[in-house]
């Protein structure tokens, strides 16, 4: 192998590709520097939006793309989708001016078993996927989906971000809307040349790449690089200011131009995956608004104690005045011999108090300091797990983004997908408010009376596949209203749902409750409404109670 220093950073050569040589990635810190720890952060709350694809982080350590397996409960077959990791990520989103605020994803491939990785202390503001519902039904019934994946670890990665010959225009429509530091490759007008376009300060720039006896580099007499995948992981570890100091930015995440192959699996696991990161999300959601919560609460307690520091600090000025205006009138009265002997015992214990008070005032004034120190050090390190978590939900949300997309091009039907991915949390219901030991016939009795939407669920005891079934009462198109009954699938090995490929929930109250926020005809077409009211209900109840209630209010007295 052959072995070549790159700015300081040592590398061994592996064909055209070079591997970084024991180095410690101290590339995580902020290059900015201008992180502050003590502002107010936000709570991300989603709201429904669509994201762009193709955008994918790259490290600019590694040399060839790493591959990872997403580990699901597929009985046969693995996905395989390339993995980038970022070792820089923006610094300006906890920032000293604001908090943070909700905004989208970058889109990433990630292994969703996998631990976050490090970041620096910086942020990512999210919001979640979703997308509206198309027509249902017309998925190919035992039909495999497949899902895109990248090629081997010796696909270059200059091949991915390289997009050959794309206009600027084209490449600035590329480029839109993604944070600093997103760039792609192009072809130049210059021949033997090409461009580099990369997003800085919210604006596309520019910047030709020159080619010199094989060399490569941004200035014409200065290429240095043996390849244009060399220069690239260069500008992802140090910043482009050193080309041009008013450019201070980092290549980090590449635009890619998909190249890959097809590789088949069941639409089980492809949901089961989708499902099972959708629910990562919402754990790293809810742990990112905790955190959130408590490095509120230490910014609080640092501003009362601030407070605090300056108030005492007033008193220590004004003891202190008072102090060196009692040692002059102690002077004074020194100097007059017939001077009350009462009035300089006063003054004397006077000052001896005043002493006393401002000595509690500094110490006091000690204690703040310290606590604030520490106030300082906590805010700091609540900044940084905030930042990880930040970066890990970024990381899961990017994961089910390109999946979700994935499998709708490749056919699946698109409402189920986004039934599955969706967070909108939906109700919980007390198992034994729906969960009924009753046969048909008893169902529809308790069911017919009720509202649009009010369900039940009772066992099978023959068909251990199809071990429940859902009994709703449902308002058709033509406005008439029925009680329906549906199959609750539970095949062997799998979860629980309304269709074999779709048994992805771990347990009927998952089921329920993701199904009080997703209508029905995402399965069955003559179902319009969701799990709207269990049958022994809660609002059944009140309803009842309030319209009683109302039988026993007196009549209104008559006016005289």
């Amino acid at each position: 192998m052959d072995h070549k220093n790159v700015n300081g950073i040592p590398y061994s050569k592996n064909g055209n590709d070079y591997v970084l040589l024991n180095h410690v990635n101290n590339s995580k810190k902020d290059p900015t520097g201008a992180i502050a720890r003590s502002m107010p952060i936000n709570i991300i709350n989603p709201s429904p939006k669509k994201y762009s694809k193709g955008l994918y982080n790259l490290s600019p350590f590694t040399s060839s793309i790493s591959q990872k397996s997403y580990s699901s409960q597929a009985k046969s077959s693995d996905i395989l989708i390339g993995s980038f990791s970022p070792d820089k990520t923006s610094s300006n989103q906890i920032a000293n001016a604001s908090p943070v605020k909700t905004s989208s994803y970058q889109t990433d491939i990630t292994n969703p078993d996998r631990t976050s990785a490090d970041t620096n202390d910086s942020t990512s503001p999210v919001e979640k996927c979703t997308g509206p519902l198309a027509n249902p039904n017309y998925i190919p019934q035992g039909q495999c989906v497949t899902i895109d994946e990248h090629k081997s670890q010796s696909h270059k990665p200059s091949d991915l971000y390289y997009w050959g010959n794309l206009s600027r225009s084209e490449a600035e429509n590329k480029l839109r809307g993604l944070p600093d530091g997103s760039f792609l490759v192009r072809n130049s007008s210059i021949e033997g040349t090409y461009t580099l376009t990369f997003r800085h300060q919210g604006q596309c720039k520019s910047l030709r790449i020159w080619c010199q006896d094989k060399l490569y580099g941004i200035k014409k007499d200065k290429c240095t690089f043996d390849s244009l995948t060399e220069l690239v992981y260069n500008y992802g570890v140090f910043s482009l200011k050193s080309f041009n100091p008013s450019l201070d930015v980092f290549l980090l995440h590449p635009v890619i131009k998909k190249k890959g192959f097809r590789s088949a699996v069941s639409k089980y696991e492809a949901l089961k995956l989708v499902w099972k990161l959708s629910k990562r999300r919402q754990e790293e959601r809810k742990k990112h608004n905790d955190l959130v919560l408590r490095h509120n609460e230490l910014v609080q307690k640092k501003s009362l104690l601030t407070l605090e520091l300056k108030a005492q600090k007033v008193g220590q000025e004004m003891f202190e005045t008072i102090t060196s205006r009692a040692d002059q009138l102690l002077e004074e009265l020194d100097e007059i011999e017939a001077a009350d002997e009462n009035k300089r015992k006063m003054l004397q214990e006077n000052t001896a108090l005043v002493l006393l008070k401002h000595a509690a005032i500094v110490e006091r004034i000690k204690v703040l300091e310290e606590e604030i120190q520490q106030k300082d050090k906590e805010i700091s390190n609540s900044a940084r797990e905030l930042n990880q978590q930040l970066a890990a939900m970024t990381e899961t949300h990017e994961d089910c983004e390109y999946i979700q997309d994935e499998l709708i091009e490749c056919g699946l039907q698109p409402d189920l997908v986004y039934c599955i991915v969706d967070e909108l949390e939906g109700y919980t219901f007390p198992t034994e408010q729906w969960l009924v030991d009753c046969n048909r016939e008893e169902s529809h009795a308790l069911l017919m009376d009720k509202d649009s939407g009010t369900f039940l669920i009772r066992p099978k005891y023959d068909n251990p596949e199809k071990p429940y079934v859902l009994s709703i009462k449902s308002c058709d198109l033509d406005g008439s209203q029925d009680v329906k009954h549906c199959f609750i699938c539970h095949p062997e090995g799998r979860g629980y749902g309304f269709r074999d490929d779709a048994a992805v929930f771990e347990s009927l109250e998952e089921l329920v409750e993701k199904h009080t926020q997703a209508p029905l005809k995402i399965y069955f077409a003559n179902l319009q409404t969701c799990l709207a009211f269990p049958v022994f209900g809660s609002q059944a109840q009140e309803v009842a109670e309030f319209e009683g209630d109302m039988e026993e209010l007196p009549d209104s007295p008559e006016a005289d």
